[in-house]
């Protein structure tokens, strides 16, 4: 299965310790969903995809990800639920990845999450909860 990671999974060592595998920096290829604005999510240091038409949301795909590693991820998601979004490659390719979503609480209105802000001032502080 493909997926499609654009909040505190496209940090590697958080994906490896929710999947239990370390993924190569080649095997995270970079990629943009269509449509959305990725925002902060009320009173949390994560992200949610929030509509936004003319707008995309970079992040990073990885392709085989296993039914153990999807259950994993899934438990990890908690309430969000995955989608099949169609992601848009480099080079203008588009595959079909699972994009973990949460509807009821993604406001467009809601301010920008920055990773590289999340991983300085919140990384150390997430790796200890997983």
């Amino acid at each position: 299965m493909n997926y499609f990671f654009y909040g505190t999974l496209l940090d590697g060592d958080v994906l490896a310790r929710v999947t239990g595998r370390k993924f190569a920096k080649s095997q995270m290829i970079r990629a943009w969903v269509k449509g959305f604005r990725r925002v902060c999510v009320t009173g949390q240091t994560y992200p949610v995809l929030a509509t936004e038409p003319s707008s995309r949301v970079e992040g990073i795909l990885i392709r085989k990800i296993t039914s153990l590693e999807s259950a994993l991820l899934s438990a990890y998601e908690g309430a969000y639920r995955p989608e099949e979004f169609k992601v848009v490659l480099d080079k203008g390719n588009i595959e079909t990845a699972w994009v973990f979503t949460h509807a009821e609480i993604a406001d467009p209105s809601m301010p920008a999450w920055n990773f590289d802000d999340w991983r300085r001032r919140h990384k150390r502080d997430w790796l200890t909860r997983i």
